[in-house]
């Protein structure tokens, strides 16, 4: 499965274009394998963006519903929401909020969350502290071997993950092109379930 041609209208007439997932047949097969090994059906998203994620998982598994989240920086994060909620209708929802209003209630009850939102230290360690709050089995985390500026990602998850009172163990790296470089995300379980 390639979506490269698909997900163009995500990009399409909008200034400002940042790195994101370039949905090639290596791509889709990564997102695909994810969503088999955990076998999740509901995938909670923080960080929206384009849409490219939240595109390619509704397009690799056909029972699968995301609900994604996003702060809205940009204008074209709630238009292209309603461009993917036309297409794939009450698999999609889409919630305009700063991910670090949210509460584990907000985010109970999904198989998986996939994070690629704040990518502060200090957000990103509030996102994944949600997730464990939240009892969640899987996490994603996106951009796991990428140096941004003075941050390197990889640090931040290895550090939660070292700490006693985190309880997730990775599973696996997935590495996946995007529109800016080789990126990987890294898939954490929790440990009761391992």
């Amino acid at each position: 499965m390639n979506l490269i041609d698909d997900t163009k209208f995500l990009t399409e007439g909008w200034d400002t274009i940042e790195g994101h997932v370039l949905p090639d047949n290596k791509t889709c097969l990564a997102f695909a394998s994810i969503l088999s090994m955990t076998q999740a059906n509901t995938v909670f998203e923080i960080g929206f963006n384009f849409g490219h994620s939240a595109y390619t998982f509704l397009s690799v598994n056909r029972r699968v519903r995301v609900h994604s989240t996003d702060i809205g920086h940009y204008p074209h994060t709630e238009v292209n929401a309603g461009k993917i909620k036309d297409q794939f209708k009450d698999r999609f929802q889409f919630t305009l909020c700063d991910s670090h209003q949210l509460v584990p209630d907000d985010v109970t009850g999904y198989d998986m969350i996939f994070i690629d939102g704040d990518h502060t230290p200090k957000g990103m360690v509030q996102d994944m502290d949600l997730c464990a709050e939240s009892g969640v089995e899987w996490m994603l985390v996106d951009d796991y071997v990428r140096c941004m500026g003075d941050l390197y990602p990889k640090a931040v998850i290895d550090n939660q993950l070292d700490r006693d009172d985190f309880p997730y163990r990775k599973v696996r790296e997935f590495y996946y092109p995007s529109t800016d470089r080789l990126n990987c995300m890294v898939l954490l379980r929790r440990y009761e379930n391992v």
